[in-house]
């Protein structure tokens, strides 16, 4: 690969963070391809970018599922969508893809989330002139060797743009530490989602017509989330990071005898739709229609409390700033759990020394009633005496390392 500077090694940070402020760089292709928490945390650097270099008009990349959390954003000058996050996506998409690309004549194309490295090949093929990280796209071998290397010396080149933090940081810290070489501030700010006031009215007459007022106790239950694959260490093949239907029929009885809550189920594929249907069936609660990403952020936004497993819709609650009960699962709990300025809770009781599945366990399993009924008390109540015993985590807040 040919660099910018006309040589095979890539541009220093320094560079691209000087022509970003003379205006040899205007426009950026900010690259969010992903899942639903992956795209949220890339909101924060959005931010702090172009707090740092305010002239530069930022595009965003994402799929067209997701393309309403860019919509309204007032930094983002347009959205273009792909399907490349897809396992295998035709050559044919991969080429309009690039000519569309190509065509916006973009000056960087900064890889927010770009962790794919056929969606590389798309932005390299594009004629990008500039990619950050720069080491984005290149072969893993090669970055592992410059991590060994980091570790037996203490020496890492900053024009490589690789992270160096602290272990196992939220998410969050990572996309913001991809930043810190241009001399943007990395100190996150909390996730944004804009909604537009005809998205409010939406789902606010959705809620009318199911008897729902804006004084009623409202609680939204996610019971579904997608599966974990694992490798190849002898456990299974698949995890799901579900908690039991039978746990959410007691705990949504238990929500609205004691609380008088309404309940609202929510689902994403045909298995968690399904599995919501069943949920509000019966338990005389509410079943909220598939729609845009942002009709699911308009709906935690009018309510008190949102409860599920670690899942996409979770991060958009807490970037609602909507307090959270997360059941959490396989998934590491330090990584990606709920991360705003709301309040939330993380239930997690893994007994084990290895990745939940591994054992042939669920974490979520271990997780009872009891214990989110406590903390769903402590939420809606304030009561500081429903908190007690193992398994209690909070989620993390903007300013937070930890």
């Amino acid at each position: 690969m040919q660099f910018h500077n006309g040589s095979m090694q890539p541009e220093s940070g320094k560079n691209i963070s000087e022509a970003l402020a003379d205006g040899r760089i205007s426009k950026v292709l900010a690259v969010c391809m992903g899942r639903v928490g992956d795209v949220l945390f890339t909101t924060p650097a959005i931010r702090r970018f172009k707090e740092k270099f305010p002239r530069t008009g930022i595009f965003v990349l994402t799929t067209k599922a997701l393309e309403g959390f860019f919509e309204h954003h007032p930094l983002v000058e347009k959205v273009l969508t792909s399907e490349l996050h897809l396992k295998f996506p035709r050559w044919w998409t991969m080429g309009r893809v690039s000519r569309r690309l190509r065509a916006g004549q973009f000056d960087l194309a900064l890889g927010l989330l770009l962790n794919r490295r056929r969606i590389f090949q798309v932005i390299q093929n594009a004629g990008i002139p500039r990619i950050w990280p720069s080491t984005v796209g290149w072969d893993a071998r090669e970055v592992a060797k410059i991590l060994q290397e980091y570790k037996s010396t203490g020496i890492l080149p900053p024009e490589y743009g690789l992270p160096v933090l602290p272990e196992r940081p939220h998410n969050v810290h990572q996309v913001m530490s991809l930043l810190r070489p241009l001399g943007v501030d990395a100190s996150p700010g909390p996730m944004e989602i804009h909604l537009p006031e005809e998205t409010r009215q939406r789902v606010g007459q959705f809620l009318e017509g199911q008897g729902i007022s804006p004084e009623d106790r409202l609680v939204v239950i996610h019971p579904g989330s997608h599966t974990v694959e694992r490798g190849k260490s002898g456990s299974p093949g698949k995890i799901r990071k579900w908690w039991s239907a039978e746990n959410y029929r007691k705990l949504t009885r238990e929500l609205t005898g004691r609380f008088g809550a309404k309940v609202v189920f929510t689902g994403g594929g045909s298995a968690e739709l399904d599995l919501a249907r069943n949920l509000a069936g019966d338990t005389g609660g509410f079943l909220f229609p598939p729609g845009p990403v942002l009709d699911v952020a308009a709906l935690v936004e009018r309510a008190g409390l949102f409860i599920s497993g670690d899942t996409g819709p979770m991060h958009i609650a807490a970037a609602m700033k909507t307090p959270v009960i997360a059941i959490w699962g396989p998934s590491p709990l330090e990584l990606s759990r709920p991360y705003g300025e709301g309040e939330s809770i993380v239930l997690w009781k893994n007994q084990h020394d290895v990745v939940c599945g591994e054992s042939g366990c669920c974490c979520t399993d271990l997780v009872e009633v009891s214990d989110v009924f406590r903390a769903a008390e402590h939420l809606l109540t304030g009561s500081s005496s429903a908190l007690s015993g193992d398994g209690f985590s909070r989620g993390l807040k903007p300013g937070l390392e930890s």
